[in-house]
This record gives structure tokens, C-alpha cells and sequence, in this order.
């Protein structure tokens, strides 16, 4: 898998959080959710470094996907 696709999947993946979360709980929260939920798998990531690389643009691309959706929903 190439980066692109990569940080493609971690901003696919911060929308779909939100948009769970917002939908049954709050939209607030889900921001919330998406900010921990990005910083958690990169903390695994560090520390799982045989199989995983840690990279805080993912951090970073998870999160703008949750803001896309808190900006338009």
C-alpha cells in the first residue's frame, strides 16, 4: 500500500467515526471519538513496531476526516 492510500484510508475512516457517532450519540462527541480513536491506533501502531509504523500525518488525516463531516452535518 502506498502512503496516499494510506492516509486516503485513515481520512475514510475519521469520517465514517464521526458520522457513527454523530448519527447515535452527539456530533461533539464524535469528534472527540475520532481525535482519540486516531491518537489510540498510533499508540498501538508504536508499539507493535514489527507489523505497524506509527505516523502522526495518519493522526492528522483520521482527524481532518472528522472534521469534514462536524463542518457539513
Amino acid at each position: 500500500m502506498n502512503i496516499a492510500n494510506d492516509k486516503l484510508l485513515h481520512y475514510i475512516v475519521g469520517i465514517w467515526i464521526q458520522l457513527i457517532f454523530s448519527k447515535f450519540i452527539n456530533i461533539n462527541v464524535g469528534l472527540i471519538m475520532v481525535i482519540v480513536i486516531g491518537i489510540g491506533k498510533e499508540i498501538y501502531d508504536k508499539k507493535h513496531p514489527d507489523k505497524h509504523t506509527a505516523d502522526l500525518y495518519d493522526v492528522i488525516a483520521t482527524v481532518l476526516g472528522g472534521i469534514t463531516v462536524y463542518l457539513f452535518y
